[in-house]
């Protein structure tokens, strides 16, 4: 296996991080930020960067086997490397570990196919791990008991009406996904965001197809089912709703989130529930959650965008290809639009190519038959299985698309 890395450049002649100004600059001069490692080396990282407030690029932590590494570190998730395809050209992957481990490490990397690493000074890392010991060994044990105790006390005193919502969450999420699991066995079924590629799209003959938002524009798609969830009074919440209602005749999904969401604020109101079409469910935005398999007792996934609900319905009905179309996860507006003010920001961008790569790791376990096609895929390329149209590839150029 090592004669595999015979050509790969050693670590040595990389420019390392040396400072906190080092690391600041690098924190801030790149648009996806990883921290490979979660042991003590990777906390002592995060923790720097979250105590200083740049972690505003920061997607998550990686390492080569989740199995024996936590779920997140202070808020920040943790991914298996072998789920991160779609960020091995575009993100910068900083390498929280001792010296002596960094020459693998780079090369594993590298190997993978990533293109933009750091790595960090012996000696810098060497204070940035002190500090983090100090942090430890001086934090008193009864001090750090009564935190405990303190957190504990809160979740049971929130449990009554924990239940009392799940109860909530099955009576509703039922009623309306009932009848659909397995439902599109053997079939296709096309997601459709509304990303600018959705405009190089021609419906897949027989598919069934899930919208979102304002992708009702396009009508010569023959929506089967459709989603909408974020009721936000700063935004064209109204207007979606009435626009969406008025053209959409298919089964409407309006979203309801979990009062300890703090998107909860968000939802549609109760007038939402009068149209003869509408199914209402429950969603809950998280990065640290793990997606539930059977969507009528626990709320559908949501890394922040109202198409991981609609991708958590699509599995749910085990079609035998699901196509992603729209589903950009860029900068780049929307399909009918060019105005720069709707554009995603950058932090959202971030929790979405990590949802996606979530989405794969949930999909290979439950719905292994279950192939996903990303169809001209921008944000997502290498994560699933790649299709391009000929338009797209003629209008992007084919080694720029590709």
């Amino acid at each position: 296996m090592r004669n595999n890395f015979n050509k790969i450049p050693k670590p040595q002649g990389i420019d390392k991080i040396m400072n906190n100004n080092d690391m600041k600059s690098v924190l801030m001069g790149n648009k996806e930020i990883v921290v490979y490692g979660a042991g003590n080396m990777g906390r002592a990282v995060i923790r720097l960067i979250m105590e200083n407030g740049w972690n505003e690029n920061l997607v998550c932590c990686a390492v080569k086997d989740a199995f024996w590494n936590p779920k997140e570190i202070m808020g920040v998730p943790v991914l298996e490397l072998r789920r991160m395809p779609h960020f091995k050209e575009t993100a910068c992957f900083l390498v929280a570990a001792r010296e002596e481990l960094q020459t693998e490490i780079f090369e594993e990397l590298v190997q993978f196919g990533c293109i933009n690493i750091k790595l960090i000074d012996d000696s810098y890392e060497l204070k940035l791990e002190q500090k983090q010991k100090e942090i430890q060994n001086n934090m008193p044990v009864i001090k750090a008991l009564k935190e405990e105790i303190g957190q504990l006390s809160a979740k049971i005193s929130e449990l009554p009406y924990l239940v009392a919502e799940q109860n909530e969450v099955s009576a509703i999420n039922t009623e309306t996904f009932k009848d659909f699991e397995n439902s599109n066995y053997g079939k296709e079924v096309a997601v459709i965001a509304t990303g600018p590629t959705l405009n190089y799209y021609k419906p897949v003959s027989e598919a069934v197809h899930i919208g979102m938002n304002y992708a009702w524009k396009r009508k010569d798609i023959p929506f089967d089912y459709f989603f909408i969830q974020d009721g936000n009074r700063r935004y064209d919440w109204k207007d979606m709703l009435e626009t969406t209602t008025e053209h959409v005749e298919s089964t409407l999904f309006i979203g309801r989130y979990l009062q300890r969401s703090i998107w909860n604020g968000n939802e549609f109101p109760v007038q939402c529930n009068k149209g003869k079409n509408i199914r209402r469910y429950f969603v809950h935005p998280s990065l640290l959650d793990k997606p539930h398999q059977n969507i009528c007792f626990h709320p559908l996934m949501d890394f922040y965008s109202v198409v991981f609900p609609a991708l958590h319905f699509a599995l749910y009905t085990y079609p035998k290809k699901i196509y992603l179309v729209g589903c950009d996860v860029s900068d780049n507006g929307h399909f009918d639009t060019a105005d720069d003010s709707i554009n995603l920001s950058r932090l959202n961008i971030n929790r979405m190519k990590y949802g996606y790569a979530k989405v794969k790791e949930f999909a290979e376990q439950y719905y292994p038959d279950t192939q996903i096609i990303s169809l001209n895929p921008v944000g997502l390329k290498g994560l699933f299985t790649d299709q391009y149209t000929d338009e797209f590839l003629k209008d992007r150029g084919k080694e720029n698309a590709v």
